[in-house]
């Protein structure tokens, strides 16, 4: 049998490769792991949970941040793609206590206040009565704003405006918007 710090490390490069494995691969090497000898491996969970939620199964992305967690508790990016994976699967409320944790430990990056703005964007488009939708609107419009002004990413920022825009702040929306456009035009052009 392989040697399960040889299996992780065999993952990494395999998770870091110019090509990526498809879906079967990754779930057949997660189903088939000796999870008792698993090394402390962030970076393996790590980017085995992100390249799950991009493969669209965000439930065995949850179960990889799960483990990785128990591992190595404190890892910021390993909770950031947990929620990620929980708000794919429809667990909103689960997913925003998770980054509201993160906010109130001082967490607030432009990739965890950007998910909390989604997920109260979601929670927003689930709900049926109008004055908490109201709010939800608000919320994620702020929450929006706030991921925008302290990184200045684009990403948050487009959120940001369209929440705004939603809210009927139609002006404010427009100044986000020409804020933001130079932004989004560079990255376009890079992307090229």
């Amino acid at each position: 049998a392989l040697d399960p710090r040889a299996e992780a490390e065999g993952l990494l490069p395999l998770l870091q490769g110019p090509t990526r494995p498809d879906l079967n691969t990754l779930l057949g090497r997660w189903m088939n792991r000796n999870a008792t000898r698993w090394p402390d491996a962030p970076d393996v969970y790590r980017l085995l949970g992100e390249r799950f939620v991009k493969l669209g199964c965000p439930l065995a992305a949850y179960d990889v941040c799960a483990e990785g967690l128990v591992r190595s508790p404190g890892n910021v990016r390993l909770r950031q793609v947990m929620a990620l994976a929980l708000a794919r699967s429809g667990a909103t409320h689960r997913a925003r206590a998770l980054l509201q944790e993160l906010v109130h430990g001082g967490e607030d990056s432009e990739e965890t206040l950007g998910l909390l703005a989604r997920t109260d964007k979601d929670l927003w488009m689930q709900t049926a009565d109008p004055a908490l939708r109201k709010q939800l609107l608000e919320q994620a419009a702020a929450n929006y704003l706030w991921a925008y002004k302290r990184s200045g990413g684009y990403w948050t920022g487009i959120n940001a405006a369209t929440m705004t825009f939603l809210a009927g702040r139609r002006d404010e929306a427009a100044d986000l918007a020409r804020a933001i456009k130079p932004a989004c035009l560079a990255d376009y052009e890079k992307a090229k």
